[in-house]
């Protein structure tokens, strides 16, 4: 899967919905749960605190995260966009948004902005651009449908590998780390994405009593499957 050759398309697709809502400037918000328009407009996956992005019409893009160690991985993780770590990240976007002038901004999705911006909505200029966001995320590009394709492949192998070694008695650090080794041997300069799946797994995973064990029956398939696809995706 070339994700870098993805997100270049996806950039490109929404520099071009941006001009045809007559969208000078658009703010996304994302976090740990609700990270699918960050992921689209930025190509980075966020685990920790928040992040927003301002993408302007001619696609440059600022990513603001007000975690130090996010910043640290998008700037390995991500290319072509700028990363700012900002631990007063709402103030610094309020701040660019008051020198926009006379551009016009839009929010996608509008429901998820911080309060602090959503508040100034009006005097800010900022209109709902969810629909337009939701339409890029339903309508997918011939290589994001390559893409899902091979992640779900990866995923059945990789369900395949958990149930081998979901044995009895096993520590679910050990089981995570079998997981994530197998991404890594599959995913070649993807460490990141790699530790994302396996975060992302370990959370999915049934909590149990203290002592690091988990239950022995392997996850679900399906919810195995979306764990791994979207983490990659």
């Amino acid at each position: 899967m070339n994700m870098a050759g993805i997100a270049k398309a996806r950039r490109s697709r929404l520099a071009e919905a941006m001009a045809e809502d007559g969208v000078d400037i658009l703010v996304v918000y994302g976090n740990a749960w609700q990270g699918d328009y960050l992921r689209y407009a930025t190509d980075y996956g966020i685990l920790e605190g928040e992040g927003l992005a301002i993408v302007r019409r001619d696609g440059h893009t600022i990513l603001f995260l007000d975690s130090p160690l996010e910043a640290e991985r998008a700037e390995v993780e991500t290319s072509g966009i700028d990363i700012i770590y900002a631990s007063s990240m709402l103030t610094e976007v309020e701040a660019l948004l008051e020198r926009a002038g006379n551009s016009r901004i839009g929010a996608g999705p509008k429901r998820l902005m911080p309060q602090r911006l959503a508040s100034r909505a009006q005097d800010l200029g900022i209109g709902d651009r969810t629909a337009m966001m939701d339409r890029l995320l339903m309508k997918k590009l011939d290589c994001e449908v390559a893409a899902m394709r091979a992640a779900a492949h990866m995923a059945d192998e990789g369900y395949e590998m958990f149930r081998n070694a979901a044995r009895a008695g096993r520590a679910d650090y050990e089981l995570v780390a079998e997981v994530e080794a197998f991404f890594r041997s599959r995913v070649p300069n993807s460490a990141a994405r790699s530790s994302s799946i396996a975060m992302r797994l370990k959370r999915a995973l049934p909590r149990s009593s203290p002592g690091l064990r988990r239950p022995t029956l392997p996850a679900p398939r399906m919810r195995f499957s979306a764990v791994t696809a979207s983490a990659i995706m």
